[in-house]
């Protein structure tokens, strides 16, 4: 299982006051502000533990076929300023983030030693439905270059949970893929399962 999740920082800045009334206690543990308080830029840990927080819980909705909205259930732990682990259920998801002056892009997986690939771009002012149709084009290109399999011999799917799956025909393929964009930016990662 991957899941990932950006967040451009620019937009960040204008969409969402993280300092009004609230907020930090309905997102965050009280491990959580307090290292956000104590942070030189605690702008920057709101973005990081939001997104590696978004990132394991689409894990999580993979494995157990639920969604729901409890930010503070996943509990964010540093290792190192881009390497992380994230909490819930007593479940341990491995996250990595590229930390950059424009975005935070975070991955979060549950196997070890496996390969993901990724890629990550800007989006170029895009709408948000034209946003999500170029990650989703790029996904396909790489998905295609990774399992050396023609695109139009596959298609990727989500099902009622809006979780992403790769077919042939009818048959569900053995890798994970996660896709996100935000504002001027999109990612996409590629778990094959079967390497």
């Amino acid at each position: 299982m991957i899941g990932n999740d950006i967040v451009d920082l620019e937009l960040a800045k204008t969409q969402s006051n993280w300092q009004r009334k609230g907020f930090l206690t309905k997102i965050f543990t009280s491990q959580e502000r307090q290292m956000i308080e104590q942070a030189k830029d605690p702008f920057r840990l709101v973005w990081l533990f939001w997104s590696m927080k978004e990132s394991a819980y689409k894990c999580y909705v993979q494995k157990k076929k639920v969604r729901f909205f409890a930010p503070k259930k996943f509990q964010c732990e540093l290792i190192t300023n881009n390497q992380g682990l994230v909490l819930i259920d007593n479940e341990f998801y491995k996250t990595h983030s590229k930390l950059t002056n424009k975005f935070i892009l975070t991955e979060a997986s549950a196997v070890q030693n496996k390969s993901i690939e990724n890629g990550y771009f800007e989006l170029n002012n895009s709408t948000p439905k034209r946003s999500s149709s170029i990650v989703r084009n790029k996904l396909k290109d790489a998905i295609s270059i990774n399992m050396k399999l023609p695109v139009e011999k596959f298609s990727i799917k989500k099902n009622a949970l809006g979780i992403p799956y790769v077919y042939r025909g009818t048959k569900q393929l053995q890798v994970s893929i996660s896709m996100t964009h935000h504002g001027n930016f999109g990612a996409y990662s590629i778990l094959n399962q079967e390497a």
